[in-house]
């Protein structure tokens, strides 16, 4: 398992602060990597990972970057066949399931979209709802690894354009409020 991380200090803490045991524990392989992720991914071979997670865009201000036309295509070269990118793409502003379901089309990939809701005492313990975006090359990959859940189509509106290095448009992705 490769683990991308741009902050040392949350290196420390989910790894050597004691506060968290999961990497500690893990029987996994370790492998950490400090820096922005697109850049330090750009660097490994191409084709060697069945799973990418992206787990950035929870905070106010969320990296468009690692969203674009650009850094979608860079993910898909860096899959294995057969491979899943997760994006965790909660946030309490901005909608970006019809951004990545866009830009991912334009990089060749089918985008899908689920919200993870708390049940039963899970909510009590912690839990909060979480949304998912799924990229896979086709509908066979997604099938294949995810059939426990279930993975939604997402409707693409005709004005929605893919965000690139040059173009993103945060206000086109703002929710509404409820």
């Amino acid at each position: 398992m490769t683990y991308f991380e741009i902050d040392p200090e949350v290196l420390f803490l989910a790894r050597d602060s004691g506060y968290f045991t999961f990497l500690k524990d893990s029987q996994a392989k370790m492998r950490y990597v400090l820096g922005d992720a697109r850049l330090t991914l750009e660097k490994e071979p191409d084709h060697s990972f069945d799973f990418l997670v992206l787990d950035a865009f929870s905070s106010d201000a969320i990296p468009t970057h690692l969203l674009t036309l650009e850094a979608l295509k860079m993910y898909e070269r860096k899959l294995a066949p057969g491979g899943v990118i997760a994006f965790h793409i909660s946030n309490r502003y901005l909608q970006l399931e019809q951004v990545l379901a866009i830009t991912a089309l334009k990089a060749g990939m089918v985008c899908y979209e689920n919200t993870d809701s708390p049940i039963g005492d899970e909510e009590a313990e912690g839990k909060t709802q979480s949304k998912w975006a799924l990229l896979v090359r086709d509908r066979a990959d997604r099938d294949r690894m995810w059939r426990p859940m279930h993975w939604n189509d997402i409707t693409i509106a005709p004005t929605a354009k893919p965000w690139t290095d040059d173009y993103v448009n945060l206000l086109g992705s703002f929710a509404p409020e409820d």
